[in-house]
C-alpha cells in the first residue's frame, strides 16, 4: 500500500500474511496513571470542581479511568491546583471531599518517592507532567469546570429628554407603537383534537433519543404507523447494538455525526428526530434537576445542531424537542427546568437553517401519548410555511400559543402588592435594570430594599435613599442556596417581594459553542431562579418578579444560551409547585432598554441592534411598565415598544443579498477573503476573528488585502483583542479613516470599554506590537477600561528615535488627553521594555504631583544599563518579534505582509534596545507597585533571569511593593495560567483600591 502526500512525502507499507499458528496479540489498552489532577481559575473554583467531580464519581464510579484521563489531558491546566494518588474511585471521592471543604493538604501522604507522587508534586508546582496519548473525552454527563463570574454594570446615559425615532422605512425596522399597545400575553389555543392517524404507514424514519430508563417498548404506539423506528440511548460513545438500536454520547457532535449518517443513509423520505432526553428530568426542582436539564436542554441540543450543520440540507432531519408539563397550557408549569429549551427553538433556524420544533407533552411516559404523535409528521418538512414551532398536547387536543394585547391598568388603581414596610430583595440589584427598579420601589413604597450582587455597590440613583438600602455580597454562581440564604438572613426580615434581575451577557454561535464559556455566563442567572424558589417556599413573599427578555420568544443570532436562560425564567413565572402558594409570580419579557442594562453598549457596529436600541425603553418607561406589571399581576407579560410580531425584525439575521453599490461591496468581498484565509464557509461578521482561528499574521494578510482593494492603510495595533469583520469594516468609513491622521503620532487604543472610573493602560514591549497583550486583556475584569499604546514607529518608521524618558513624557501626555476626567483612576502596566517606559511615566506623574494609582511591571529587564539583555544580533531580533507574535497565538507562516511587518518590528527593536542601553530607571516613592519576574531562561535567546534583578528593582520601587516570582520564561509569562494569575492579581488589587484614593489625572 502506498500513500502519496500532496506535500511531496511518499509512504510505502509492505504487509506480510501473519502466521496463522501464532495466537493473535492482545489488544493494547492504555495505561491509566492513578493521579487525580484538578485545576481552577481560583481557589473557590477549584473547591467547587472537587465537589462536582466527587458527586459524579459517587453516582458513576465505573467512569473513574475515563475521568482520570480527561482530567490529565482533556482540560486546560489553570493556576490553582491540587492533586492526589487515588487507586480507586472510593479513595478519589474521599480525597475530593477534603479539597471541597478546604482541609486537603499538599503534598499528599503516601510513598513520597514513588513515580505517581512525584508526578503529583510536579503538577501542584505548576508543571504539566502527565499528558496521555490519544483522545481524553469526558463521560457525557461529566460536570463542566467551575468558574468565577463578574457583574456587568454598564454606564448610565446622562439624563435628558429623548425622543425615540419612529423607525426607518429604508432599513425595514419597525417604528414605535403607542405606549398603550406595548403589553401582550400568550394564551394557549386548541387547534384540533388529537387522534391516531389512519391510513398506510409513513415511509419517514423516526429516531428517538432517550436515556436508558426509556425502553423501546414504551414507544410501540409510535412504531405502529412507522415504516422504521430507530431507538437510541445515551452512552459514553457511539455503537450499533442491534437492528435499529444504537448508543451514542449525545453531547459529542462527532458521535452524533456518525449516528446521523447511519440513520439517514436509506431514509429516502426523510427523518423525524425526537430528542426525548428532557423527559428524563425528574425529582424535586433543585440543583440536581437543573443540572440534568442543562445537559438535556442545552448541551446535547447544541451538540446535535453542530452535527446537523455538517449534513447536506437534503439529509437533515426535522428535530422535535420533547418536554412534559413545561408550558402553561391548561394549568401551572410543573417542570420549569426544561424551559431552557426556549433557546433551541428559533436560534438553530436563524444560525444554521435547521428546522426544529418544541413539543410539550402531558406526562413523561411515552406510552400515554406516543400513538398520537404521527399526526405531527403528516406534513413533510418545508411543505408548510413557517409552522408554529411550539406545540402542546393536553386533554386530548393539540394546542398552540397565541399572543394577544393586554390593556394597561386604569389610572389610579392600586392592587397593594408592593405596599408595606417589609423588604424588597433584588437579585442582581446593582445592575442597570435592577437598580432602576430598586429606585422605583424606594420612591413608591415605605419598605427597605436589599441588593444582592457579587460585588455590591450603591448605585448613584439610590444615594438619596441610602438609609433604606442594604447591600449583600454573595456569589450566586459559586455559592449554594443555603450559603446565600444564610448571608441574607440578617437583612431581609419580613420579605415582601423578590425581583430576579440577574443578567449576564452570553453570546456564542451554536457552531462553536463548547459549553464551558456559556455555562460561566449563565450560571448566576439560573441559580438565582432556584434561590427565588427557596425564598418563596421559606418566606412566602407577596410577589416574585422575573426579569426575562423577548429573546426567549424570538431568539437571536449568537443568543442561544441567553434565550434559554430567559425561557427558564418564563417557566418559573408560571411554576406551581403546589396549589396553595400565595406568592404572586410576575414574569416580564422585556424589550431592550436603551439607557440601562447589558444591551446598551453591546454590538456597537451592528445596524439592527442599534436600530433596536433607538426604539428601546428608557428608564422612565421601564419603571412605568414595571408598575403596570405589578398592578396587572399576570404570570407572563411581553413588553414590546414596536408591534409584537414586527419586533422579530431585530432578532432575525440580516438577509444576505448581492452587493448593489460600493457601500455594501466590502462586506461581501472581505467576508470571502476572511473565509479563504481561515478556511470557513460562513460566519457572523460580529464574530471574533481570533475565535474563528485567526492570529496576528493572518490579520496582517487581511489588512494587506484591504490596502490592495481599497487603498486604506489599517494598523494592526488598532485592532482590539476581539476584532471582528464588523470592526474592520467600521474603519473603512471615510470619517473614521480621516480621524486616523492626527498630529500627535502617539495614539491610545481602547480595547475594552469598562463601566467605571478604573482605567488600565498597557505599554508595548520592545518590538512595539501590542497583540501579545491579548490573553491578558481577555482575562481582566470587564468593568475595567483597558487601553494600550503601541510604538508609533510601527506605523511611521521615519519618526525620530526617542529616549525612554522622552517616550514616557509623550505617552503620559497622550494618556492624560485621552482620559481627562478628574474622577478617573489611572493605572499602568508594561511587559519587557514597556515596564521601563511605565516606570518613567510613573516618575513623571509623581513629579507633577499626580501619581498613578498603581503600577504593574511584567518581567522588566534588570535596571542597570549595559546588561547583556540588550546584546541582540539580527537573528535574535527576528526571534524576538516571532516570540511576540506567537505569544498572541500566531502560528501562520510569514507571508509578504508578515515579512513587511517583521521589518518594522525589527526597526522598533533596534531603536528600543539602544534606548534601553542608555537608560537608568528613576526611583519611585508614591506609586503602589507590583513586580513579576520570570525564573526560567529563554532557550533561543541570550535572555536569562538575572539573580540580582529583584533586589535592584526593590531599591527603585516604593516600600511595600509586591514582588512575585513565576516559574516561567520571559515569553511564557504573558500566556496560559501565568497571565491568568497576573490578571487575577490585577483584578483583586483594583477591587481593594481605597475609596479615598485621590483620583489621578497623571
Amino acid at each position: 500500500m502506498s500513500s502519496f502526500g500532496i506535500g511531496g512525502t511518499n509512504a510505502h507499507l509492505v504487509l506480510e500474511h501473519p502466521d496463522t499458528t501464532a495466537p493473535p496479540p492482545a489488544a493494547a489498552t492504555p495505561v491509566t496513571i492513578p493521579c487525580l489532577l484538578l485545576s481552577g481559575g481560583s481557589e473557590s473554583a477549584l473547591r467547587a470542581d472537587a465537589r462536582r467531580v466527587a458527586d459524579h464519581l459517587t453516582a458513576r464510579p465505573e467512569t473513574y479511568e475515563r475521568v482520570l484521563r480527561h482530567l490529565q489531558a482533556g482540560r486546560p491546566a489553570l493556576s490553582h491546583r491540587a492533586g492526589a494518588v487515588c487507586a480507586d474511585p472510593e479513595a478519589a471521592v474521599a480525597w475530593l471531599r477534603t479539597v471541597a471543604d478546604g482541609t486537603a493538604t499538599q503534598p499528599v501522604p503516601g510513598t513520597d518517592d514513588s513515580r505517581e507522587h512525584a508526578l503529583v508534586r510536579a503538577w501542584t508546582a505548576g508543571e504539566d507532567p502527565i499528558r496521555p496519548e490519544g483522545p481524553a473525552p469526558a463521560p457525557w454527563d461529566f460536570p463542566p469546570p467551575a468558574f468565577d463570574l463578574t457583574d456587568h454594570d454598564f454606564p448610565r446615559a446622562t439624563a435628558g429628554p429623548v425622543t425615540p425615532p419612529t423607525g426607518s422605512a429604508s432599513s425595514g425596522a419597525p417604528g414605535r407603537a403607542p405606549e398603550d399597545a406595548w403589553l401582550h400575553q400568550t394564551v394557549w389555543s386548541r387547534t384540533r383534537r388529537a387522534a391516531p392517524v389512519t391510513g398506510p404507514p409513513s415511509r419517514r424514519v423516526v429516531v428517538v433519543v432517550t436515556d436508558k430508563a426509556s425502553a423501546p417498548g414504551q414507544w410501540s404506539g409510535l412504531a405502529a404507523h412507522r415504516a422504521r423506528l430507530v431507538h437510541v440511548t445515551t452512552a459514553d460513545a457511539y455503537a450499533r447494538v442491534g437492528e435499529d438500536r444504537y448508543e451514542v454520547d449525545p453531547a459529542d457532535p462527532g458521535a452524533l455525526t456518525r449516528l446521523l449518517k447511519a440513520v439517514t443513509r436509506d431514509a429516502d423520505d426523510g427523518v423525524e428526530w425526537l430528542h426525548a432526553l428532557p423527559l428524563g428530568v425528574d425529582g424535586a426542582v433543585g440543583e440536581a434537576s437543573l443540572d440534568h436539564a442543562r445537559r438535556a436542554c442545552l448541551d446535547t441540543p447544541a451538540a446535535l445542531c453542530q452535527a446537523l450543520a455538517g449534513l447536506p440540507r437534503g439529509l437533515r432531519p426535522r428535530v422535535w424537542w420533547l418536554s412534559h408539563r413545561t408550558q402553561p397550557v391548561t394549568g401551572p408549569v410543573r417542570r420549569p427546568e426544561t424551559g431552557l429549551l426556549a433557546g433551541a427553538v428559533e436560534v438553530p433556524r436563524q444560525e444554521l437553517d435547521l428546522e426544529v420544533r418544541w413539543l410539550d407533552l402531558p406526562s413523561s411516559e411515552p406510552a400515554d401519548w406516543a400513538h398520537l404523535l404521527p399526526h405531527l409528521f403528516v406534513d413533510a418538512p418545508g411543505t408548510v410555511a413557517r409552522p408554529e414551532p411550539r406545540v402542546a398536547l393536553r386533554e386530548g387536543y393539540w394546542w398552540r400559543p397565541v399572543p394577544g394585547p393586554v390593556p394597561r391598568p386604569l389610572p389610579g388603581t392600586r392592587a397593594g402588592l408592593t405596599e408595606g414596610t417589609g423588604t424588597h430583595l433584588i437579585l442582581g440589584g446593582t445592575g442597570g435594570i435592577g437598580a432602576t427598579i430598586a429606585s422605583w420601589l424606594l420612591e413608591h413604597t415605605d419598605g427597605r430594599v436589599a441588593l444582592l450582587a457579587r460585588h455590591p455597590h450603591l448605585p448613584p440613583a439610590l444615594t438619596e435613599h441610602s438609609a433604606r438600602v442594604t447591600l449583600v455580597e454573595a456569589d450566586l454562581a459559586e455559592q449554594s442556596c443555603d450559603e446565600v440564604l444564610a448571608r441574607l438572613a440578617p437583612y431581609i426580615g419580613r420579605l415582601d417581594g423578590v425581583v430576579h434581575a440577574v443578567g449576564t451577557a452570553a453570546g456564542a454561535l451554536l457552531a462553536r459553542r463548547d459549553g464551558d464559556g456559556p455555562r460561566r455566563a449563565t450560571e448566576a442567572k439560573l441559580r438565582a431562579a432556584l434561590l427565588t424558589e427557596r425564598l418563596i417556599a421559606e418566606h412566602g413573599p407577596r410577589y416574585a418578579a422575573y426579569c426575562s427578555s423577548l429573546s426567549a420568544r424570538f431568539g437571536g443570532v449568537g443568543q442561544f444560551d441567553y434565550a434559554t436562560a430567559n425561557g427558564l425564567l418564563d417557566a418559573f413565572a408560571h411554576h406551581g409547585p403546589d396549589d396553595t402558594a400565595a406568592t404572586v409570580r410576575l414574569g416580564i419579557g422585556w424589550d431592550v432598554w436603551r439607557e440601562a442594562g447589558m444591551a446598551r453598549d453591546a454590538l456597537g457596529t451592528d445596524a439592527r441592534h442599534q436600530a433596536h436600541l433607538s426604539v428601546g425603553l428608557s428608564n422612565a418607561e421601564g419603571v412605568r411598565v414595571f408598575a403596570d406589571a405589578v398592578e396587572l399581576q399576570l404570570p407572563h407579560l411581553l413588553v414590546s415598544t414596536t408591534p409584537l410580531e414586527a419586533s422579530r425584525f431585530f432578532y432575525e439575521p440580516a438577509p444576505r443579498t448581492a452587493p448593489t453599490d460600493e457601500v455594501t461591496a466590502p462586506v461581501e468581498e472581505l467576508a470571502d477573503v476572511v473565509g479563504r484565509l481561515l478556511g470557513v464557509d460562513a460566519f457572523d461578521p460580529a464574530d471574533s476573528l481570533y475565535d474563528l482561528g485567526a492570529d496576528s499574521l493572518t490579520l496582517l494578510d487581511l489588512l494587506s488585502e484591504v490596502k490592495r482593494r481599497y487603498g486604506i492603510d489599517l494598523d494592526l495595533a488598532r485592532l482590539g483583542h476581539r476584532v471582528s469583520l464588523n470592526e474592520i469594516l467600521a474603519q473603512l468609513d471615510p470619517p473614521t479613516a480621516a480621524a486616523r491622521t492626527a498630529a500627535d503620532p502617539v495614539t491610545v487604543e481602547l480595547w475594552q470599554p469598562g463601566d467605571g472610573r478604573d482605567v488600565l493602560c498597557l505599554i508595548h514591549p520592545v518590538g512595539g506590537d501590542i497583540q501579545a497583550y491579548r490573553p491578558l486583556v481577555s482575562a481582566l475584569d470587564p468593568r475595567t477600561t483597558v487601553c494600550l499604546i503601541s510604538d508609533p514607529a510601527l506605523r511611521d518608521p521615519g519618526l525620530p528615535v526617542w529616549s525612554v524618558a522622552e517616550r514616557a513624557a509623550r505617552y503620559r501626555a497622550a494618556l492624560r488627553a485621552r482620559f481627562p476626567g478628574a474622577d478617573t483612576r489611572l493605572r499602568l502596566a508594561g511587559w519587557s521594555f514597556g515596564a521601563l517606559v511605565a516606570v518613567s511615566m510613573a516618575a513623571e506623574a509623581e513629579a507633577a504631583d499626580r501619581p498613578f494609582d498603581r503600577l504593574h511591571l511584567l518581567d522588566p529587564p534588570p535596571p542597570h544599563p549595559g546588561s547583556r539583555t540588550y546584546a541582540y544580533d539580527d537573528h535574535d531580533l527576528r526571534t524576538v518579534f516571532e516570540h511576540e507574535l506567537r505569544g498572541s497565538g500566531a502560528q501562520s507562516p510569514l507571508a509578504d505582509a508578515g515579512q513587511a511587518y517583521a521589518e518594522r518590528l525589527a526597526h522598533c527593536c533596534r531603536a528600543n534596545l539602544a534606548a534601553m542601553a542608555a537608560h537608568t530607571p528613576p526611583r519611585l516613592t508614591r506609586t503602589p507597585s507590583t513586580l513579576w519576574l520570570a525564573t526560567r531562561a529563554v532557550t533561543d535567546l541570550p535572555l536569562a533571569p538575572d539573580p540580582g534583578a529583584a533586589r535592584e528593582w526593590r531599591a527603585l520601587l516604593p516600600d511595600g511593593s509586591a514582588v512575585h516570582h513565576l516559574h516561567a520564561s520571559h515569553y511564557d509569562i504573558v500566556t496560559g495560567p501565568h497571565i491568568e494569575r497576573i490578571a487575577r492579581t490585577i483584578n483583586d488589587e483594583d477591587v481593594t483600591l481605597p475609596a479615598s484614593t485621590t483620583p489621578s489625572s497623571a
